[in-house]
């Protein structure tokens, strides 16, 4: 992929979300019992996005963070915090960072992520 798209995203509303939540929940259940079962520690992030959702909370992003809540996961939501939002140059289209912005924020993901460890 590309370091830069030929033009870069801008910030999109979108008004609603069709998305199953209980097949979405259910993986989600189904990878966590697996990897508890396995010994293999289980962390949710949302990365953040270019795209501003006028209809929040997001069924299927809340009901994610409950799941977290009940087995103890760590769960960071990112993905319509506007810090990102204004800067379109981190991201190579409305859905993905683009290098630069990955490497900006993997490091403050390790930081936080470090931080909750230590607490």
């Amino acid at each position: 992929m590309n370091e830069t798209p030929a033009v870069l995203p801008t910030l999109k509303d979108i008004t609603s979300v069709d998305v199953p939540v209980q097949r979405k929940t259910d993986c989600i259940k189904h990878i966590i019992q697996k990897c508890k079962s396995n010994g293999v520690k289980v962390l949710v992030c949302f990365p953040p996005t270019l795209q501003h959702f006028t209809h929040t909370p997001l069924p299927c992003i809340e009901a994610v963070k409950q799941i977290c809540e009940e087995n103890g996961i760590m769960c960071f939501v990112d993905f319509d915090n506007p810090d990102y939002q204004q800067s379109t140059e981190l991201f190579y289209d409305n859905n993905h960072l683009n290098k630069n912005g990955a490497r900006i924020y993997s490091s403050l993901m390790a930081s936080r992520i470090k931080k909750e460890l230590n607490n």
